[in-house]
């Protein structure tokens, strides 16, 4: 799985204690990458865990080419409305078909039910928090 504005990795984290295989994490703050490698090692999940100190978008061209693939990706965006978007569609390659992309963003910002290759599957409010699932999808037709 693929987490992106890691933070602490928490979302990477629970994703492995509930099974996936390994997670590659990616933030750029020094801190967070302290915390996500500090977070990891006291789960005693080191051995299944990449931190990646990179901005997103630099990231995902690295990982696209090593050639890098993932069911699963989240992210967590600083600035929701304006890197979702972008984030969604620049990762996209990296994800395996009927892959799934959760975001976290604000709960009065209401992304649309397409972005990019992605349909919206899913949708919950969770206090001041929305959480948006997106699976990839079948292309637009043009008309």
């Amino acid at each position: 799985m693929l987490d992106l504005f890691a933070g602490t990795g928490a979302l990477a984290l629970e994703a492995i204690s509930r099974g996936a295989g390994s997670a590659v994490l990616v933030d750029q703050n020094r801190e967070a990458i302290s915390l996500c490698t500090e977070n990891a090692k006291s789960l005693g999940f080191e051995s299944q865990v990449r931190v990646v100190a990179s901005p997103v978008e630099r990231a995902l061209t690295q990982l696209l080419r090593q050639g890098e693939r993932f069911e699963l990706a989240f992210a967590d965006p600083p600035y929701a409305a304006e890197a979702i978007a972008k984030t969604l569609v620049d990762a996209a390659e990296l994800i395996v078909p009927q892959g799934t992309f959760v975001v976290e963003h604000a709960k009065r910002e209401l992304l649309p039910e397409r972005i990019g290759p992605w349909v919206r599957i899913d949708e919950r409010a969770f206090g001041d928090t929305r959480v948006s699932i997106f699976r990839l999808g079948e292309p637009q037709k043009q008309e």
